[in-house]
């Protein structure tokens, strides 16, 4: 019963904090100004309907005048508007109106921002607690915070409910068959490890503030003999850090501001000095009882979304990861199926691997997805790790852009003649794709560098960044001016030249060789996972990134592998 009860309670709560109720089917957008508007003051409207998961832009209005003071945009009777966007062209303007709309059950109008507009504001500048502003820059825009929903919308709410009966049934399951790795007895240091673990996918500044408790309180707990493995990933990592900490530096004497690079570096330092201490191999199980919790919650607020919208979008990429980076979940959800395949010998494996891939499936990472697809067919068919290893090595060398003439005839070469073009206008362009975007990128970031750059790199200023966002804004592609390179190798060469690559390159192949010496396949996969998606992502651009990859291959570097039927246990590393 509390299940049943704590679904239908998510549901609820994130349908009144996502969606709205209209009064009967809106038929108009009226506004109403306090004084006659000139010119410059007349926005332009977009707006999402019916199954569209967001504002597309692609379709701009205006208002037309009714009046001196009333400006209205006539919707299409067959169309439900789901949310809008009110665009002001011109920076510096103040204006005041009232908001109306006008529907088939009549007028109901909004007479405060905060109402309709709570976080939707963009260079606006709010005057007072009515619809008065100032148009801070270029296109400034107020947007609706709440997707419009109707009562034509619920009427096949029983589909809805129905829908939910096996998630309830598959929560009851796992309820019963997947427990937390929490300390039977409360041991500060035990207990917040296991928070920093569950805190790691959920939203900021929540994993922060655990480890900064982990931290002060693994201060005064420090034990010196444990800070000391026999390997010495920590320290690697740690000197990782320490180049970019010296680059900030040096930086900063040099005029630059600002210490944001290593704010988000950080816990490469402290995850580095705490997890050899107080890490502990049960917790990785708490990895996968996140993504599954996750999953579910994922699920079953991408039911509310089908419902409304009738759009199946709504369990793809960001339409089904909300407030989690798609691509980052998927390496939770790797990681989860590799704890599995390796280490978590049960009954029942096959049910979870299979809800995993699903949800991997969902969250829409091609690379991801493809590694764990060649990863399950090597596993099952019994392939050895040095086939696994030569397979994944040939993999890497196809995404790689020395031999990218080699495999030309896989992809379209209408799709790689976008790499000719001086400059891009067409911001659908087919040939522009997740691959051919990426080379870009890399070309882009390499034509910044200078000879001495590949030595020492550009630095992690701000101007360095600024640059590579010139460079792509003027190749026309301005939906992507502020990318990084999507490429960990790229970045950390671009930032810190070879010798911070050099270090970068040793923490997954010393890990790979740890693994490789314990026998530990969970390690030795995990590593090469880490080489893999480097290549398409800079897994250190986010704190989230930063966090899980340092977390999940220290615990691994500094734990001994628990064999099935071993009665031997290490009482620090296994307990």
């Amino acid at each position: 019963m509390a299940i049943v009860l704590i679904t239908l309670f998510t549901a609820i709560v994130y349908y009144f904090m996502n969606y709205r109720m209209a009064d009967g089917h809106i038929k108009s957008i009226g506004i109403i100004y306090q004084d006659a508007p000139t010119f410059n003051q007349l926005p332009t409207i977009y707006f999402s309907e019916d199954k569209e998961s967001v504002i597309t832009f692609n379709r701009p209005y205006k208002l037309k005048k009714t009046s001196n003071l009333e400006y209205h945009l006539e919707i299409p009777d067959d169309t439900k508007l789901r949310k809008f966007r009110i665009y002001f062209e011109f920076p510096g303007e103040k204006l005041t109106f009232k908001l109306n709309f006008s529907t088939d059950t009549g007028t109901y109008q909004y007479k405060s921002l905060e109402s309709l507009f709570p976080s939707g504001l963009g260079g606006v500048n709010l005057e007072n607690e009515i619809l008065s502003f100032r148009v801070e820059r270029e296109n400034g825009y107020l947007e609706s915070s709440k997707v419009f929903s109707y009562s034509s919308d619920l009427k096949d709410i029983h589909i809805f409910f129905l829908s939910l009966t096996p998630i309830i049934l598959l929560a009851f399951f796992f309820s019963r068959n997947l427990n937390f790795s929490i300390p039977k007895k409360f041991k500060l240091m035990e207990c917040l490890m296991t928070a920093l673990i569950l805190s790691i996918f959920l939203p900021p500044p929540t994993y922060n503030i655990v480890l900064i408790m982990l931290f002060t309180f693994g201060l005064i707990k420090f034990r010196k003999r444990y800070w000391l493995p026999n390997n010495k990933l920590h320290l690697i990592i740690t000197a990782f850090f320490l180049i970019y900490l010296v680059n900030n530096i040096i930086c900063v004497l040099n005029g630059a501001k600002g210490f944001n690079t290593i704010e988000r570096l950080l816990p490469l330092f402290l995850l580095s000095f705490l997890i050899p201490v107080y890490g502990r191999r049960t917790d990785l199980k708490n990895f996968l009882a996140v993504s599954l919790l996750i999953g579910a919650y994922l699920f079953v607020t991408s039911i509310i979304d089908f419902q409304i919208h009738n759009n199946l979008e709504f369990f793809s990429f960001t339409n089904f990861s909300k407030f989690l980076h798609p691509v980052y979940y998927s390496y939770l959800l790797f990681f989860s199926i590799i704890y599995i395949l390796y280490e978590k010998k049960q009954s029942y494996r096959y049910l979870y691997l299979g809800l995993l891939f699903i949800l991997l499936v969902f969250s829409g990472s091609k690379i991801v997805l493809s590694f764990t697809l060649l990863l399950i067919i090597l596993k099952f068919l019994k392939f050895n790790i040095k086939a696994f290893c030569f397979v994944i090595v040939v993999v890497a060398l196809l995404v790689s852009l020395p031999v990218k003439h080699r495999f030309s005839e896989i992809l379209s070469a209408d799709d790689i003649s976008i790499l000719e073009e001086t400059m891009i206008t067409d911001y659908s362009d087919q040939r522009l794709n997740g691959f051919t975007l990426r080379l870009l990128l890399w070309r882009e970031t390499f034509a910044t560098m200078t000879p001495t750059d590949y030595i020492f790199g550009k630095g992690v200023k701000k101007s360095t960044n600024v640059e590579l966002y010139n460079r792509i804004e003027n190749l026309g592609l301005i939906k992507h001016k502020s990318y990084n390179p999507h490429n960990q190798y790229v970045q950390t060469l671009w930032k810190t030249g070879i010798i911070g690559l050099i270090f970068l390159l040793m923490i997954p192949v010393y890990s790979f060789y740890i693994g490789l010496i314990n026998k530990d396949k969970l390690m030795m996969t995990f590593a090469l996972f880490m080489i893999f998606v480097m290549l398409s992502e800079s897994i250190f651009g986010r704190v989230r990134g930063v966090y899980f990859f340092t977390t999940v291959l220290l615990i691994l570097a500094n734990t001994k592998h628990i064999y099935e039927n071993s009665n031997t246990r290490n009482k620090r590393h296994t307990k």
